[in-house]
């Protein structure tokens, strides 16, 4: 398979046709599927629904996958520089991971049949202000940021970086396929708030995360970027 080929598959083929395959299913209004994206368990906190499903569990397979690799690229490497900048996205990666599966609340909730009225109200930092304040701040300014992110560092990096000598740089600088991703990511958060809008999701536990679609490729993109850093990268 020619390597223009393999890229465009990687980066744009796949991650389109897993996050397309999700958003269907959950939006189709066929029951059991959108209870294999997203269920809806009774009993349980209903802010952790969504930790049982498909979509959630995939990002968490993700994060596990970039974990193992980081895991692997800091033995591998030697170069204080590649160490240093593997042992942060460790740090980051896990922080994340934690955030993302509640610290394990959701599950010690579900098999201790913890009741609705005394699960934990602040269950991770970054939904801190759903428990405390009445409009939420915190996930609004971190989609922005991640955002702005995404479009510097994944399209505008990639594109210039070629302009620098610095070593440093050309280590660090996105492949640049990876804006087929980022133009993923925009397909599928277009998509999956059109649905909305039209109200396919009225039977649905995701309500007012339908990012998490978005976030799935995200953790994505992560992927293969930390991947081709450890293994591609000098």
């Amino acid at each position: 398979m020619k390597s223009k080929t393999l890229s465009i598959l990687i980066f744009f083929a796949i991650p389109l046709t897993i996050s397309l395959s999700l958003i269907v299913s959950y939006f189709s209004e066929i029951p059991w599927l959108q209870e294999i994206i997203s269920p809806d368990i009774e009993g349980i906190n209903p802010d952790s629904n969504r930790e049982f499903g498909l979509l959630e569990n995939l990002q968490n397979l993700y994060l596990i996958i970039i974990i193992f690799i980081l895991a692997f690229g800091f033995k591998k490497k030697h170069h204080r520089f590649e160490k240093t900048f593997i042992k942060v996205c460790l740090f980051l990666t896990l922080f994340v991971f934690l955030e993302e599966i509640d610290y394990g609340l959701h599950i010690y909730e579900y098999l201790y049949k913890v009741d609705i009225e005394n699960v934990t109200k602040i269950r991770n930092i970054h939904n801190i202000d759903r428990a405390t304040m009445d409009k939420n701040i915190i996930v609004p300014l971190l989609k922005r940021l991640v955002d702005a992110g995404i479009a510097l560092f994944f399209v505008i990096f990639p594109l210039i970086a070629y302009k620098f000598r610095n070593l440093y740089i050309k280590f660090l600088a996105p492949n640049k396929w990876s804006i087929l991703t980022v133009l993923v990511m925009v397909i599928q958060s277009e998509l999956a708030h059109w649905l909305e809008d039209l109200g396919f999701d009225k039977k649905g536990t995701l309500h007012t995360n339908i990012s998490e679609f978005r976030e799935l490729t995200v953790y994505y993109l992560a992927m293969l970027y930390l991947m081709e850093i450890v293994h591609f990268r000098k």
